[in-house]
């Protein structure tokens, strides 16, 4: 065995480059400190190979490295990797001894590097059933050609710095499990804004100040501050530590009173210059850090409070684009569309109202799945699976036909998509049908849920069947599909003045529901005359533009406030251009009314609780009392699961509270009941140290990954926390009526 380093190895692309062939990729592995003595071809049967749909695809395989067996890594050459023979090969190692590391490949330009990581369902039903061991293969893909930022930084976390191969594989789980959701540059789990990080962090002082010549000064100065100034007087410390740290950071320290005086301050602390001081500072030698509480908020707390306003101010302005462009735009390609199969131009008002109803679900869908793929609640990261059918992916697609010059796109997109071609809306069709149905190849579950309906019973009456019907019946061009997605994608950059994609990510539920809530009071409508976009009593208006004066109509050519005859565009039925904003409640008034409508009865159920929750609890610690009192006599105890199901009975009379919202629009108060009631609970719950409510959640748990198994996806237990599982039981009990 090599000998361990301490430290990860620097890698570069060219390190990466290298790995063109089998003899790379064990050189590799044996500069980041494996065994690579040992390599041996290896057949499928050494393995345990057998299945035929397994062994197809593979052409050779090699045991590249073996750590004394306990970590061992192998090189498994095949005519083409998917997550099916992925998850295939994962399962012929499950019951194999040791930790497994697979590098597949079928052309060595690009190379997944296949951790298998082992769990263990929790039990189910109470059985007494021996639970199998489920492996996951956790897949890092990389372009050998073009490797990035993220992928060499956990390749650099491959290096073998462990005692033993148990430690290394818990290491490298650890490096997976952040590449999971980390970004080229940090790692950020949408607690900020991913554009205030890349584009607006530079500007913070704090950011462009290089603080390693202090840090570096401060570490060498308190390294050896205990041996000098511990049990020294105060004037020691102070001449020893204490002015040699003020003048590294920056103060203009000025002593503040007599050694002997409790009057007054040590120090003053002035800014260089400064004629006001800043601060006052006591010296005390007790060996104590009496950090305070910051008076001025933190570089954290201000980076937070500003991505949440950008997040609002992006919302608003998605919110015009989407009423102002995108609808516009996509309603435009059904018009088309259902034009050339009539075979005529006139639309009918009803016809429209059909468009509008399967516009407004085809954007809905959209805006969910640039949020969903944004906050990684789809596997977009798996390049040879999800990736491929993505919204993500298409969006870059046309982004990189359009270019980021706004003024240039629509010219651009004009040359590269077609108006008599569907191809998009093929791959749009595709991805719909992925996630209702879900889809082993790429590890997408069954979606439970209306909005993505695609193949409804004939039946059906239902307002998502129709819209389902629809969307099936009728389609939008390459053209007016690429132009809709790009303007719902990307924005212009306020520093930049170029195009940058939009941050989903730091975009709430509640921002996209507005959206929704917005267009409920619009009509689709084809203007049948010239129009001009004008305000009367302070609202913007359609207006025929032959009503305005000559000079108003002047005005209105120029800065192009104008709707051309026989163009789509959204108004109400006062001809307004906005939304009024009549369906949307600010977030204030909803936890206002969220929490003294459905607190007071939460606490009440609370109160009730509790003497049945202790009660539980020692029925439970009398059975194990049992059991131990069992033991002792020789008896055999009863099953231990059993213990689970004591007070399981008060599961369901916990969450026994329903709330209705008669008048929801996009489901602004039901999201934050759901919200308000898992905080509520989950505070309530934690003053018991056990309740039946976390067996419940395993249950839970165990049932979803079984359901996934069957279904042939592979999920993440470590995201099914008890937070979510309980959100997705509140959701259940959460209704409206719109």
């Amino acid at each position: 065995m090599n000998a361990v380093t301490k430290f990860d190895v620097d890698l570069t692309p060219a390190d990466v480059q290298t790995l063109a062939n089998a003899d790379a990729v064990a050189g590799f592995f044996a500069r980041l400190g494996y065994d690579t003595n040992a390599r041996t071809v290896q057949t499928p049967g050494n393995l345990g190979i057998t299945a035929e749909g397994t062994l197809r695809p593979i052409r050779r395989i090699e045991l590249i490295a073996d750590q004394e067996e306990l970590f061992q890594v192998y090189l498994f050459e095949l005519a083409s990797v998917t997550i099916a023979q992925t998850r295939a090969l994962a399962r012929t190692f499950r019951n194999r001894a040791g930790n497994f590391l697979l590098v597949l490949t079928s052309d060595y330009e690009r190379l997944d590097f296949v951790l298998l990581e082992r769990f263990l369902p929790p039990a189910a039903d109470g059985t007494i059933s021996e639970r199998q061991v489920g492996i996951r293969p956790r897949a890092l893909t990389l372009e050998r050609r073009k490797p990035g930022r993220r992928e060499l930084r956990v390749l650099k976390r491959l290096t073998w710095t462990e005692t033993d191969g148990f430690a290394q594989h818990e290491k490298l789980v650890a490096a997976y499990a952040v590449a999971d959701w980390s970004e080229e540059h940090f790692n950020n789990r949408a607690l900020f804004s991913d554009y205030f990080l890349l584009e607006r962090l530079q500007e913070f002082a704090e950011w462009r100040e290089d603080p390693k010549p202090a840090y570096l000064e401060l570490r060498e100065l308190y390294l050896g501050a205990a041996a000098r100034v511990a049990g020294k007087p105060c004037a020691e410390l102070k001449r020893g530590l204490i002015d040699r740290a003020l003048v590294t950071l920056g103060f203009d320290a000025r002593p503040g009173k007599p050694a002997a005086s409790h009057e007054t301050a040590d120090y003053q602390l002035f800014a260089p210059a400064g004629q006001r001081p800043l601060a006052l500072l006591l010296v005390y030698p007790w060996a104590r850090a009496l950090d305070g509480k910051a008076v001025e908020l933190s570089l954290l707390d201000r980076l937070l409070l500003e991505s949440e306003d950008y997040a609002k101010e992006l919302g608003a302005r998605l919110k015009d684009r989407v009423f102002e462009d995108v609808f516009p735009h996509l309603a435009h390609g059904f018009v088309e569309h259902l034009r050339a199969q009539a075979g005529s131009r006139a639309v009918p008002q009803a016809q429209l109202d059909e468009i509008y109803q399967g516009t407004l679900t085809l954007l809905y869908r959209l805006l969910f799945l640039l949020y969903a793929e944004a906050r990684d609640l789809f596997p977009v990261r798996e390049v040879r699976g999800y990736w491929e059918a993505s919204l993500t992916r298409l969006k870059r697609e046309i982004a990189e036909h359009a270019d980021d010059i706004g003024d240039e796109v629509a010219e651009k997109l004009k040359k590269s998509y077609r108006e008599d071609s569907y191809a998009a809306w093929k791959r749009l069709a595709r991805l719909f049908t992925v996630v209702d149905h879900g889809d082993a190849a790429h590890n997408v579950p069954f979606y439970n849920g209306g909005l993505f309906l695609t193949d409804p019973e004939k039946d059906d009456d239902t307002p998502e069947a129709a819209a389902a019907h629809f969307l099936a019946a009728h389609k939008v061009a390459d053209r007016d599909l690429a132009r809709a997605l790009d303007l719902l994608s990307r924005t212009v950059d306020d520093k930049r003045h170029s195009l940058v994609f939009i941050d989903y990510k730091s975009l709430g539920v509640r921002q996209l529901g507005s959206i929704y809530e917005g267009l409920l009071e619009f009509k689709l409508l084809i203007a049948s005359e010239k129009l001009a976009i004008t305000k009367e009593k302070g609202r913007e208006i359609y207006k025929p533009i032959t009503e305005l004066d000559e000079r108003a109509q002047e005005r209105a050519e120029r800065v192009g406030r104008i709707l051309k005859r026989g163009a789509e565009y959204l108004a109400n039925d006062k001809r307004e251009r906005k939304a009024s904003g009549s369906y949307y409640t600010p977030d204030q008034p909803v936890e206002y009314i969220v929490e003294h409508a459905v607190g007071p009865v939460l606490e009440e159920k609370f109160e009730k609780m509790r003497p049945k929750l202790r009660a539980a609890q020692a029925e439970r610690k009398a059975f194990f009392d049992k059991q131990k009192a069992l033991e002792a006599r020789g008896i055999k105890p009863d099953v231990a699961s059993k213990a689970d199901r004591i007070g399981e009975e008060l599961v369901d009379e916990l969450f026994d509270v329903k709330v209705l919202d008669l008048a929801m629009g996009s489901g602004h108060f039901l999201v934050e009941v759901v919200d308000f009631i898992t905080d509520r609970m989950l505070a309530f719950l934690n003053a018991f140290p056990w309740n039946p409510v976390q067996a419940y959640l395993g249950r839970m748990r165990a049932a979803i990954l079984a359901e996934a198994e069957q279904q042939g996806v592979t999920l993440d237990p470590a995201k099914l926390t008890d937070v979510n599982l309980l959100k997705r039981h509140d959701i259940r009990n959460t209704g409206g009526s719109p």
